[in-house]
């Protein structure tokens, strides 16, 4: 497919046609990644799904959690 390079302010763009954004599921605000190589440009989403993040907890970087299991001595409720 052929696009134009346009003028964005002090940048260039690139506009993304709506069947790759359907295609790939795109979203404003979902980041890429620009990747240059061998006179190349490649524009690969980001995707950080809650499983690929969740994949990265290890034993060693997880935060301990501390549950207290007693009554309620405030406002609060359980």
């Amino acid at each position: 497919m052929q696009t134009n390079i346009q003028k964005w302010g002090n940048s260039l763009g690139v506009r993304i046609p709506s069947f790759i954004i359907n295609q790939l599921s795109l979203h404003p605000g979902d980041s890429v990644d620009i990747i240059v190589d061998n006179q190349q440009i490649s524009i690969r989403p980001k995707k950080n799904s809650l499983a690929l993040i969740l994949d990265k907890i290890t034993k060693e970087n997880i935060h301990n959690i501390e549950w207290e299991d007693s009554d309620a001595k405030g406002n609060e409720s359980w």
